[in-house]
């Protein structure tokens, strides 16, 4: 298994295959919007590999001036998930992004309207981002109404509450500039 960073014919290739199939279309941003962010050193990608084979991926827009990375997409091939592999490349990303201070990770919340089931998926996210050392920011993001709790993964710097807030914000107005659909929430 080997990490890479990715260019941005790989990541146009992940975004029109894989990544349609592994994220809900509401949170799919338009791929105009990655690319202008990676023509400006904002947005990068890595994907995992197993020889050559493709078997996950990460996207992050990143907060030059902090040393934050937001984690925009994080996904397995759907034939290789419940084998330690979303452990291992969150454990070799975190590796590989030593120089910078932390990644922030969104997870969607439990709200009171979920059914059992959702209640059940999402908490299965936070309880495995949380057993891979992240840390709960007590800071939420409310996105196209959809709520989102914002985790920290510290990577090599250390790691403000709310350094990383302010990182956030500056992020989302990077990627969302004129959405008047994001809301962010210190607790």
């Amino acid at each position: 298994m080997k990490i890479e960073y990715l260019d941005l014919a790989k990541i146009d290739e992940i975004y029109n295959g894989a990544l349609q199939n592994d994220f809900p279309p509401q949170e799919i941003k338009p791929f105009d919007v990655i690319k202008a962010l990676y023509e400006n050193g904002e947005y990068f990608a890595c994907g995992l590999f197993d020889e050559e084979e493709l078997v996950g991926y990460a996207m992050f827009c990143e907060d030059e001036k902090s040393g934050y990375v937001l984690l925009d997409y994080l996904a397995i091939k759907e034939e290789r998930r419940n084998q330690g592999m979303g452990k291992f490349f969150l454990y070799m990303l975190k590796k590989l992004l030593d120089e910078k201070t932390a990644m922030l990770i969104e997870s969607e919340a439990v709200t009171p309207e979920d059914s059992d089931e959702v209640v059940r998926t999402r908490m299965r996210r936070q309880r495995f981002y949380k057993r891979n050392g992240c840390l709960e920011m007590d800071a939420s993001v409310t996105l196209f109404s959809t709520k989102l709790d914002v985790l920290l993964l510290p990577c090599g710097g250390f790691c403000d509450r709310k350094q990383a807030f302010r990182a956030l914000q500056r992020i989302y107005a990077r990627m969302l500039p004129d959405s008047k659909d994001v809301t962010l929430t210190l607790n």
